[in-house]
């Protein structure tokens, strides 16, 4: 769990205000290195497949919550600031 939150919320932040394209480059590393780090768990034991699975659909809860939270403050400034650029003109 903690990988994959950490891993998306860092990729969440800097996609914020990009293309689609930069979201791309962004994810397609990330959900790679997300089952490298998965596969490494379950093949060395650390942790049993289950446990493993179940962080994932956890990490992935928090980074979609998170997407939220950024993305609508992050669209609520933007919105704001072009409502005070047209009031002053």
């Amino acid at each position: 769990m903690g990988s994959a939150a950490l891993l998306g919320m860092i990729a969440v932040c800097l996609g914020v205000g990009r293309s689609r394209a930069v979201k791309l480059a962004l994810a397609v590393p990330l959900v790679n290195c997300i089952l490298f780090v998965a596969f490494v768990t379950v093949y060395s034991e650390a942790h049993v497949f289950s446990d493993v699975i179940g962080g994932l659909i956890l990490g992935g809860a928090i980074v979609s919550l998170g997407a939220g939270v950024l993305g609508a403050t992050h669209y609520s400034r933007r919105d704001s600031a072009v409502a005070l650029r047209v009031r002053v003109s």
